[in-house]
């Protein structure tokens, strides 16, 4: 949980390598492992994230994670009290 924050990161951080050097630097196939693995450790990441908050009791599965404190909150109910 540690690192969840990492799972949007890393397919767009991928995808910027691939964009600002890309073919240009790499050939085509290491740009494909470049996209392939930051993708597969992403899901690496979900899977873990996922069996993380299934170990944890059903009222506690929650995990709040701030992105972007810039934006400002907006309090949503999920369920009625």
């Amino acid at each position: 949980m540690k690192y969840i924050w990492l799972i949007p990161l890393l397919p767009g951080l991928g995808a910027a390598i691939n964009g600002l050097v890309g073919i240009r630097s790499f050939s085509r196939r290491l740009a494909g492992l470049v996209a392939c693995g930051t993708m597969t450790l992403a899901l690496g990441l979900a899977l873990v994230a996922f069996w993380q908050l299934l170990a944890l009791p059903p009222d506690g599965r929650a995990f709040d994670v701030t992105v972007a404190q810039w934006i400002p909150t907006i309090p949503l109910q999920m369920s009625k009290p």
